[in-house]
């Protein structure tokens, strides 16, 4: 967020987020089934149906060492098959556990999509081919 003031916003990184204790006795922590990936998302889901609002705070500023909790710091490769498996599994429980498994199913030709534009336009490594068979097998 480029301006002054606080914007709402669905979901923060779970690497900057300040939550009360309180709103935490309400809706829990955050759910043991994801793995590194969209708990923070979930969470906010659980947040925002319980009538909470998320704000980005510009005016606080955090540094976040991306790849820290994978041991990725210090120049390491940005894309790995493992960790793309691990996004795309956590994203199908992101869809079954707030939309329901139709969704979920009927989500995976516009991830696909848009692992593709990602993919070809040069911004994410990996076979495209077996991407795609890692996000139908999710």
């Amino acid at each position: 967020n480029q301006g002054k003031d606080n914007k709402l916003v669905d979901y923060i990184s779970g690497a900057a987020m300040f939550i009360r204790r309180s709103v935490i006795d309400q809706i829990g922590f955050f759910d043991e089934d994801f793995f590194l990936f969209f708990e923070e998302t979930e969470w906010a889901y659980r947040a925002n149906k319980a009538g909470y609002q998320l704000y980005l705070i510009p005016a606080v500023q955090i540094i976040h060492l991306e790849g820290g909790s994978e041991g990725r710091l210090g120049g390491a490769p940005s894309f790995s098959m493992g960790r793309f498996r691990m996004f795309e599994q956590s994203r199908q429980l992101f869809y079954r556990k707030t939309r329901g498994p139709f969704f979920a199913s009927c989500m995976k030709p516009f991830d696909t999509l848009q692992m593709l534009q990602k993919t070809w336009r040069g911004k994410e490594g990996g076979n495209w081919v077996e991407k795609t068979k890692l996000i139908f097998a999710a």
